[in-house]
């Protein structure tokens, strides 16, 4: 019995120490492609992100790529298509959706009229 018992824990203890080393790697592996994946955007659009992934079970659900500002001459659709690009080629996969944003501060934010935003006096 305790012969089994010092078996079991081994076994477990060396389940957990691989799936350790896996977790590792996908974090090591996954900061170098979001990176990557920002080093690419600035070079095509020449605005700095933020690249934040999350994968489960060795499947990529989701790429977050947040923008320092707002860009002055591209499109939203052409940043959609420059970032997935971008995403499939360094992380070898098309995650479950990209979620493009933007940060703004009080100074590049554009006026508002109480017309714009449907307010009635």
């Amino acid at each position: 019995m305790k012969d089994r018992m010092t078996i079991y824990a081994l076994f477990i203890i060396v389940a957990l120490f691989i799936a350790g080393c896996d977790a590792t790697d996908t974090i090591k592996n996954g900061l170098a492609h979001s990176k990557a994946v920002s080093v690419e955007i600035e070079k095509t659009t020449g605005l700095k992100s933020f690249v934040g992934f999350q994968w489960n079970n060795g499947s990529l659900n989701s790429v977050s790529i947040n923008f320092e500002s707002l860009p002055g001459n591209l499109t939203l659709s052409e940043i959609a298509k420059i970032s997935k690009k971008a995403v499939i080629k360094e992380f070898k996969q098309e995650p479950r959706k990209i979620i493009v944003a933007f940060a703004m501060d009080g100074v590049s934010l554009p006026q508002l009229t109480k017309d714009d935003v449907g307010i009635e006096e």
